[in-house]
């Protein structure tokens, strides 16, 4: 499921009046909706909030302001009274699909959520002869029905906080390298890459190919391995069958392993489905060199959980004839066993990133963009 945060909307009330507010818990969602429907793949882009609690004098949405106004993290010694949220996160995403599916067209044999953050987010209110907006100074209802008990539905204080990890190398205490938004930090003493845990950071299986050129920024992209039920893929051989590929077996290859490919990095949904299909389809069997790059690392920042809940959307990429897999989806089982996490070198022209072998090609400007959203 979906990472969860809990954030205050900035307000510009003055000091003295900070006890008087109250703050209304919303539920946030943002991320990529992706449908296999009759016409093929479709995908949306999702940003959107409603009200986490049933009560109709507090507006159903907070519309744009998630998305232009700043937000702070709740801390537990915040003035003023905190809402209890009483509708289950897992309604409204129910709702999102419905909502943002009713456009695609029917039938629809699969859907998947990739990249969604789940947030909640208290909006700051204020009692005078109404509820009033405590952003716009501005009252958005009547008087509070002498039935509604909102005393009653005040939590208690959100003990919700972030928790900082010293980022020293587990192995040999030498400090590790990430940016901001990376998932997975680097040490260059001892040659490892370490991913998130709930103990501090677990070792990752690895691997990188030297380049041969010059001005080249590694990417990262997840190999998975993983037992597919309800149809035979368990090598290139069923690779390219399945595909109906004109690319001729050779020997050697005929029963190496079969992996997903799917890149650790946020991108455009055209474009992730593009090299997730493209890098899978060709199966790289390179040599996977145990090395940290000199030249520069593009950041993990997508989580392998939500990589591993795009396979099906691979599969339905690159299987033919559509209109026969598709039907089968729903009978068909992934199952990830394990994955490794390689990054490969793509050359550097102005504003493009290439890798001529596998005719890839994407925009920095595209893939710095998706980082911020």
């Amino acid at each position: 499921m979906a990472d969860r945060y809990q954030f205050v909307l900035s307000h510009p009330l003055e000091e003295g009046r900070l006890d008087e507010l109250v703050y209304f818990p919303y539920w946030r969602f943002k991320g990529t909706l992706y449908a296999v429907a009759r016409n093929g793949l479709n995908h949306r882009l999702v940003d959107v909030s409603y009200r986490a609690a049933p009560i109709e004098e507090f507006p159903i949405s907070m519309g744009l302001r998630t998305q232009a106004m700043r937000l702070r993290f709740v801390g537990p010694d915040m003035p003023g009274e905190f809402l209890q949220p009483s509708l289950d996160c897992s309604q409204i995403v129910e709702m999102v699909m419905s909502s943002f599916t009713s456009s695609f067209p029917r039938p629809i044999y699969f859907e998947e959520l990739i990249g969604e953050t789940l947030s909640l987010i208290y909006a700051p209110f204020y009692l005078q002869d109404g509820v009033v907006d405590a952003v716009l100074q501005r009252k958005v209802s009547g008087p509070i029905p002498t039935d509604l008990d909102l005393a009653s539905l005040v939590a208690d204080r959100p003990n919700w906080s972030v928790k900082f990890v010293a980022t020293l190398c587990p192995q040999c205490g030498w400090d590790m390298h990430g940016e901001k938004d990376s998932i997975a930090l680097y040490c260059r003493q001892c040659t490892s890459v370490w991913y998130p845990s709930s103990d501090g950071f677990a070792r990752v299986t690895f691997g990188a190919v030297r380049s041969q050129i010059e001005d080249v920024v590694y990417l990262p992209f997840y190999r998975i391995r993983a037992d597919v039920q309800g149809l035979q893929l368990k090598d290139f051989r069923d690779l390219a069958k399945i595909s109906n590929s004109v690319r001729i077996v050779e020997p050697g290859m005929q029963t190496q392993p079969f992996h997903f490919w799917s890149p650790a990095f946020k991108v455009r949904a055209k474009e992730f489905l593009h090299f997730s299909s493209v890098l899978t389809l060709n199966q790289p069997d390179g040599i996977w060199e145990q090395h940290i790059p000199s030249e520069p690392i593009f950041p993990v920042n997508l989580a392998y959980s939500e990589a591993a809940e795009s396979l099906m959307l691979s599969l339905a990429g690159f299987a033919k004839p559509q209109r026969v897999i598709f039907q089968k989806l729903r009978e068909i089982k992934i199952h990830p066993i394990e994955w490794m996490l390689v990054y490969l070198p793509f050359q550097q022209r102005g504003l493009e990133l290439s890798h001529p072998k596998y005719l890839l090609r994407v925009n920095k400007n595209l893939i710095n963009y998706a980082r911020s959203q």
